[in-house]
Formats: structure tokens, sequence, C-alpha cells
């Protein structure tokens, strides 16, 4: 990765806010305004964005450390991206 690359922490943070700001949590941690019958993949959904959070800050870490590089020469004839 390059320095051009945006940090990914800050975008994740962002959209877990989002989730929080459209369906905040009543004190019984229930989803406010969510359907009874959705309010489980509401928390399955919750979960995984905060584990991209953690992922995000991971990620930045290792790329701030530069224990993490990563090159992508685009084929634009082939449409097809690839890692070296």
């Amino acid at each position: 990765m390059r320095e051009d690359t945006a940090p990914l922490e800050p975008d994740a943070e962002r959209i877990c806010r989002t989730l929080e700001a459209f369906y905040p949590r009543n004190r019984d941690g229930r989803w406010q305004g969510c359907p009874d019958h959705f309010q489980k993949a509401m928390d399955c959904l919750y979960g995984g964005l905060r584990q991209q959070v953690r992922l995000a800050r991971e990620i930045d870490l290792m790329r701030a450390e530069g224990k993490l590089e990563v090159d992508v020469l685009v084929d634009v004839k082939n449409e097809a991206a690839v890692e070296q």
C-alpha cells in the first residue's frame, strides 16, 4: 500500500455511527424502530460492522509500521486487478 491510500478506520467508524443514528439502541439493548423479527439480524449486522472497525484499525496500524505492502496492477484489457 502506498502513501496515497486513505486510512480505513475512519470510514468504518462512520458506517457504524450511521447505523447507530438510524437505529439507536434502547436501554434494554433492542434496536429502536426496528421490527421485532429483525432484532437478531441487526445484532449480527452491528457485530460485523464493529469487527470491520477493529480490522480496519489493525490494517492501518500494519501499514503505518511498514508491515503491509501490496502492489496492485490493473489489467485494463482483461478488466482484472493483480496483486504482486
